[in-house]
């Protein structure tokens, strides 16, 4: 049986050259699965909790945003996971969860074809471009 995992998919629009942007977290060298690759806050579900629930959590645990999730973008299942990627407002400072992640940042889609992607959250990145989310 899959576990099931919550993700929170952060836009902005950059000040400077108002650009859509998204935020990625660089994932840090110790983790199991793609250390130093570059993904979207998540992880798996308590059992108390609902999708909603984990995806709030999580962008608060791991880059300290108060993340409001409105709306299910993309689902999509590994050999490990049901992931559920949910979009919307969010508040505050980036602060990094240190003995996770190594940095994030906002990407722009062509910044983000440099980058190493972890799972199969490069076909996220491309849909939020297909639908005009991100530059």
């Amino acid at each position: 049986m899959l576990k099931v995992a919550a993700s929170g998919l952060i836009l902005r629009k950059d000040n400077d050259n108002e650009k859509k942007q998204v935020l990625l977290i660089k994932r840090g060298s110790k983790t199991k699965a793609f250390p130093n690759y570059w993904s979207f806050p998540w992880w798996k579900l308590e059992e108390w909790e609902t999708l909603f629930d984990a995806a709030i959590r999580e962008v608060k645990e791991e880059i300290d945003l108060i993340f409001t999730p409105s709306e299910l973008f993309y689902t999509s299942e590994n050999n490990w996971f049901k992931l559920n990627r949910f979009l919307w407002t969010w508040e505050g400072k980036i602060k990094i969860k240190e003995d996770e992640l190594n940095w994030y940042g906002w990407f722009t889609s062509e910044e983000i074809e440099k980058l190493d992607i972890a799972f199969d959250n490069k076909k996220v990145l491309d849909i939020l471009k297909e639908k005009n989310l991100i530059d």
